[in-house]
């Protein structure tokens, strides 16, 4: 619904509100006005040679296309490509930089796109010569464009390989931390084996202490009954012989 309503004017009032509402309380623009800030914006997507002629006017219907073209193109991106990481793992902050990678390639090729309608716009007024020349060197400008997009390019790879990365290393961390989680189980349970044991061994010595002053009364007291017994036998015969 929201990318529906980009044709209407209230959503071009809305956008650009919140936009200078933004500079102004995040940026160290706090007191630039709704015309200095529109034209801020114009400036990143009008040449600067086309600039100074635009009137305040014109650079609002060109912020405002680019930017409802930039929502649309961005919104289809995340339908197409990126919902599932928006909804399963939303949790991990490097989809919040494939996220923002991706608004940023949109910019850059609105941006292309914006100077591109410029350089055409001059085309038709200028005398078309045809020469046996080498063709002309692109303009300063082309060539910065050029390169900022090949390096954004090759970035969101390199981000891309190291999520891969990060990824795998995740992967491999979780299987080292449940081995670990298992080897400190059954080293619990092996001290807890020994514990066991150590009590049993120790039942068994007191068992075999207690045995052995049993054994010992035991004897002591069959010595005492031999020697009762010898006595009296001894008695008996003495008053035989007599």
């Amino acid at each position: 619904d929201y990318v529906a309503e980009r044709t209407s004017p209230k959503f071009y009032t809305l956008l650009l509100n919140s936009i200078h509402h933004y500079v102004r309380m995040s940026t160290i623009y706090s007191d630039i006005s709704y015309s200095d800030c529109i034209s801020l914006y114009a400036n990143l997507f009008v040449p600067s040679m086309y600039i100074n002629s635009l009137t305040i006017e014109q650079k609002v219907n060109i912020v405002s296309m680019i930017l409802g073209n930039v929502v649309e193109a961005f919104a289809d991106e995340i339908m197409e490509q990126h919902m599932d990481v928006i909804i399963d793992d939303h949790g991990d902050s490097i989809n919040i930089e494939v996220l923002q990678d991706a608004i940023l390639k949109i910019l850059l090729e609105e941006r292309e796109n914006s100077y591109d309608r410029f350089i055409q716009s001059e085309k038709p007024q200028k005398k078309v010569v045809i020469v046996d020349k080498p063709k002309p060197t692109p303009k300063p400008n082309q060539k910065t464009m050029l390169k900022l997009s090949n390096a954004f390019k090759k970035s969101i790879e390199e981000r891309a390989l190291l999520k891969k990365r990060n990824i795998a290393l995740q992967s491999k961390n979780k299987t080292l931390t449940e081995g670990l989680k298992e080897l400190k189980g059954m080293f619990l349970n092996q001290i807890t084996t020994q514990k066991e044991q150590s009590k049993l061994i120790e039942n068994l010595r007191l068992e075999l202490q207690r045995s052995k002053c049993e054994n010992k009364s035991t004897m002591t007291q069959t010595e005492e009954l031999r020697g009762e017994e010898d006595d009296e036998l001894f008695s008996v015969r003495y008053v035989e012989e007599d």
